[in-house]
């Protein structure tokens, strides 16, 4: 082989590599985001909707003065 199909060569299988890695990327990060916990205080996104926190439940939760949190009724 001459040396300018060896240079092609070698650039197409970096590029075909690059690309893979880019992919495996952006997969890995899209799962890594679906598979999160709901953040339930801040609102979360349910059917394309945002969603308040829950008012009216019968569970309150304090902060103490030594910084700890007690859960009351």
């Amino acid at each position: 082989m001459s040396t300018i199909a060896v240079r092609r060569a070698f650039t197409v299988l970096l590029a075909m590599l690059l690309a893979v890695m880019a992919c495996y990327t952006v997969l890995a990060h899209t799962a890594k985001a679906a598979v999160r916990p709901a953040d339930r205080m801040n609102g979360t996104s349910v059917n394309g909707t945002q969603q308040g926190a829950e008012i009216g439940t019968a569970v309150k939760f304090v902060r103490n003065a030594d910084g700890s949190i007690t859960q009351t009724r």
